[in-house]
């Protein structure tokens, strides 16, 4: 909802995405790891979104999907995956700024604070 909330149809994509992420990282890798493998940097969290977003025949704008972005790091965060959080702030941060549909310069700056 518009109230901060993820509609269970987001919940349940951010979770499949974070899900997909941490599998992308080499089995000896943690998610956590200073010098985390090429591999990790191939995962892309927004194409996977936006293919979720298809598949459930919604549209992809980052409106769509910068919350659901937001879930995942927070998943990355919860479960101590500091890496993949900080990859997906940083997605996030590159959507936002090559988008037409909200670029919110408070947006970007918030989540630039949030990676540190």
């Amino acid at each position: 909802g518009n109230d901060g909330t993820l509609e269970q149809s987001d919940m349940d994509i951010a979770k499949v995405v974070a899900r997909l992420a941490l599998k992308s990282v080499e089995p000896e890798e943690d998610g956590n790891a200073e010098n985390l493998g090429s591999s990790t940097g191939q995962f892309a969290h927004v194409a996977t979104a936006t293919r979720l977003l298809a598949r459930a025949e919604r549209e992809a704008t980052s409106d769509a999907i910068v919350p659901i972005l937001d879930a995942v790091a927070a998943f990355h965060q919860n479960q101590n995956e500091i890496v993949l959080a900080i990859r997906c702030y940083e997605e996030k941060v590159d959507l936002l700024l090559n988008s037409e549909d909200s670029c919110n310069d408070t947006v970007i700056a918030s989540t630039l604070i949030q990676i540190g």
